[in-house]
């Protein structure tokens, strides 16, 4: 039996990995779960699943650099509810900043260049075009957040909006296919799961990490994924323009060889 290997931060974040992957509580059950000490001496927890595609065990490890200790409580970060907040906290900026163009919503941040640790925060346009597709559209602002404090620094227009070419092109179906597939638990999970990623990578940017981090790959190759499902395809192309370095780092993270299962 394959066993797969997750880095979480939290419990929240653990649970949310087992239901994006196998689906909402009832379409699997906990067989076993254990303590573990792996050769370097960290401690893991293994987890055996029946899951609707057979039995998978899954290692679950510290994500964050500090050992897991058995023997005192270890704060848990809720890194998607953070990220939530600060996408909130962008969205509720722009509002109060016009020019405000309706059916905006804020996507995930982006490590962005010249503000310090700051990211920005992609506007694009939730709209109904004049054939009734409802759909997502090239985002004609950005808000730039601190990233250490939350708050705002400012709004300013996305790197190659032309307000003379109007509307914004459209950049994919809203909500994607692949998110509408998915239960609404299942569907939260892997925002929760993603989120908590994104956050990490995130962090590993400006802290100036390796490429060749465990953990750093590991996340990249999950965001990759996870994107594909959450965000349309285009979307790809929103986040690289905010930072065509960021783009290109996590593209060469997550197509490098990794530890990902044993």
């Amino acid at each position: 039996m394959t066993t797969e290997i997750a880095y979480v931060d939290s419990g929240d974040e653990q649970v949310a990995y087992i239901v994006a992957r196998f689906g909402p509580e009832g379409s699997w059950s906990v067989q076993d779960q254990r303590v573990a000490t792996r050769d370097n001496g960290n401690a893991v927890e293994r987890t055996r699943l029946r899951t609707q595609l057979g039995e998978v065990e899954i290692e679950f490890r510290e994500a964050s650099r500090q050992e897991i200790s058995l023997t005192a409580l270890v704060e848990e970060r809720n890194r998607a509810g953070e990220l939530d907040d600060l996408m909130q906290a962008a969205a509720a900026f722009a509002q109060e900043n016009p020019p405000h163009h309706p059916g905006s919503i804020a996507r995930f941040p982006v490590p962005v260049e010249h503000f310090g640790v700051a990211v920005g925060v992609p506007l694009p346009i939730l709209a109904v075009d004049n054939l009734g597709r409802r759909g997502l559209y090239a985002p004609p602002r950005i808000v730039v957040m601190s990233w250490e404090t939350g708050d705002a620094i400012g709004v300013r227009e996305f790197p190659g909006f032309d307000p003379d070419d109007w509307p914004p092109r459209r950049i994919g179906e809203w909500p994607t296919p692949g998110a509408t597939r998915l239960v609404p638990d299942q569907l939260d999970a892997t925002i929760r799961r993603f989120s908590a990623c994104w956050s990490r990578l995130i962090d590993a940017w400006f802290q100036q990490r390796a490429s060749l981090d465990d953990v750093v790959r590991a996340d990249a190759a999950e965001v990759t994924r996870l994107r594909q499902v959450l965000d349309p395809a285009d979307m790809v192309e929103v986040y690289r323009r905010v930072n065509p370095r960021f783009a290109t780092w996590l593209a060469n993270i997550a197509e490098s060889p990794g530890e990902m299962s044993r």
